[in-house]
């Protein structure tokens, strides 16, 4: 479906209005002062010329009227063929832009702007879909911009102006990003398109900075509150500048629920209402601003931090405890990190409603009875345990000692980067054989997270395909009563997922024997495993041809 489609155009019309745009031009006999006619006068040839276009000159008037009347009746035969406006209300047709809006305004990454005006190109298909684009608010609630080098900031500033009047009085989501350090890029030119900015600040309710944190203090002028200001993220690649320059005061936010810093400064530059969090995620945090966010958020549900620093400061004798948090989420850094700043983090937390936990190791080191002793201190009803990265001091047997005293587990990811010996690695036959039952109705204390229904494994093959088909099998029976039906799985326990990607397939890995394939196949279609290693290298599979 398209609302530009139009009649054919017919033959010879661009040349005719080439010929109809000519006959403004002037014929002056001195183009034929070279010939051999006389001084003043046309040549044979330009005489003919000028008849002509005398003659139609005569119907430039009529063909004018014709193409202008031609003009409308494509805009109207447009209208009649565009079945979104003409078969929908404009109400309808407004609420499928707000989600093609939305959906194009999901995609921009501060990190790596791109911005798409989803509005403007809404508004150049046709007049229709520009009337009802530039009087629908929600269109334009959502401001993307992106400071490129030698822009025309004059332009910028008019464009934002434009854009926030069509918003009218929504709450505004408001992302400003440039790709120039702090050395390169001037203040002073920025200050209209803050003004402009700062003249809505009580309408802020999503704020997204991209720009060198030298220039916060040119954002946020005289502005001091956001009232309505839920989401803030704050993005700075310039770790060269002096800290002194760092400063973001807006103190008085008190809807403020989401905030995500990566500033390479520390917490005392950044003046907020901290109380109110639900969800924070900082990187790079030393170990103290971990321990004094906790406590001012006390109704902060998700947590999450990378890039970590120890510190010289004071930390808490005793556990704290943070009753309200849900989620929380690592990620370590060998640069910055050593295990003994890991423990303590861990050591003096108490987190009684954590449901979700990660840990992304990016150290040699692995706080294997750290992360126990924090889940049996809080007696926590995890779901969801994710662990990945650098595993290199994690065994199986590690593993298995942390989630046996984890029964409430559902999901459980891993994802190994290092390439080890069965023996040793944290996705072996033992972790495989203790997370299988023996059969549907299996009580035995020796099985490994009774209520798992999601298993996602990502790294090296390090246990055998028998051992991963018992879990498949043992997962699902074959329900067939009649060999002519195709095969229906049925569920025998909780696990209702089992998804395998592994790393380094080639000739050399063990091949899958008949049997297990039949297994992996069979479940495969029923949606309840996936092992891309099975198609990467299925034509050197042994019976491949015979199973499939």
């Amino acid at each position: 479906m398209s609302a530009s489609r139009s009649a054919k155009e017919p033959k010879g019309l661009g040349l005719l209005q080439g010929i109809l745009q000519s006959l403004k031009a002037e014929y002056s006999a001195k183009q034929c002062s070279e010939s051999a006619t006389p001084p003043g006068q046309f040549c044979e040839h330009c005489a003919h010329l000028k008849a002509v276009d005398e003659k139609l000159f005569v119907h430039f008037d009529d063909m004018s009227k014709l193409l202008r009347t031609k003009v409308k009746m494509k805009e109207r035969a447009n209208q009649h063929h565009d079945r979104l406006t003409r078969r929908l209300p404009a109400e309808m047709v407004s609420y499928i832009f707000a989600i093609y809006t939305e959906d194009v305004n999901s995609n921009f990454d501060p990190r790596d702007p791109i911005v798409e005006r989803g509005p403007l190109l809404l508004g150049a298909v046709s007049k229709s879909w520009r009337r009802i684009a530039f009087s629908t608010p929600q269109l334009w609630n959502t401001i993307n911009i992106n400071i490129l080098p030698n822009d025309d900031l004059t332009t910028q500033v008019e464009l934002t102006k434009e854009w926030l009047a069509r918003s009218r009085q929504l709450p505004l989501h408001i992302s400003l990003v440039s790709e120039e350090s702090d050395t390169e890029l001037d203040p002073n030119p920025l200050i209209p398109l803050c003004n402009v900015l700062q003249n809505v600040s009580s309408r802020w309710c999503r704020l997204v900075l991209g720009i060198s944190a030298t220039l916060y203090s040119t954002f946020l002028g005289d502005v001091t509150c956001a009232p309505t200001l839920e989401a803030l993220q704050i993005i700075d690649h310039d770790d060269s500048s002096s800290e002194s320059n760092k400063s973001f005061y807006l103190p008085h936010t008190p809807l403020l629920k989401d905030v995500n810093i990566h500033l390479h400064a520390p917490f005392s530059c950044i003046s907020i209402d901290w109380s109110n969090l639900i969800k924070f995620e900082a990187n790079p945090i030393t170990i103290d601003e971990y321990f004094y966010i906790l406590p001012l958020s006390d109704g902060l549900e998700c947590f999450r931090l990378g890039g970590i620093f120890g510190c010289d400061e004071a930390l808490p004798t005793t556990p704290l405890t943070h009753s309200t948090l849900r989620e929380f989420y690592i990620e370590t850094n060998a640069a910055t990190m050593n295990s003994s700043d890991m423990v303590t983090m861990l050591e003096l937390v108490e987190f009684p409603s954590l449901v979700k936990f990660g840990y992304h190791s990016g150290s040699s080191t692995f706080p294997n009875s750290a992360i126990s002793s924090l889940f049996t201190r809080s007696r926590c009803r995890l779901t969801h345990f994710a662990l990945s990265g650098n595993l290199m001091n994690c065994t199986s047997d590690d593993l298995i000692s942390i989630l046996s005293d984890l029964p409430t587990i559902t999901d459980l990811k891993l994802e190994a980067k290092s390439n080890r010996k069965q023996d040793n690695a944290i996705m072996s036959n033992k972790l495989l054989r203790r997370l299988t039952p023996a059969n549907p109705s299996d009580l035995s204390t020796d099985r490994l997270l009774p209520l798992l229904e999601s298993l996602e494994f990502k790294g090296y093959k390090t246990f055998s395909w028998g051992r991963l088909a018992s879990l498949v099998s043992a997962t699902t029976s074959d329900s067939r009563r009649d060999p002519s039906f195709p095969t229906r799985l049925e569920l025998t326990n909780s696990i209702r997922s089992i998804s395998f990607e592994l790393y380094g397939v080639d000739e050399k890995m063990e091949r899958v024997d008949a049997q297990s394939l039949a297994q992996f196949k069979s479940a495969q279609e029923a949606g309840i495993f996936h092992c891309q290693a099975l198609g990467d290298f299925a034509d050197r599979v042994r019976g491949w041809m015979f199973m499939f």
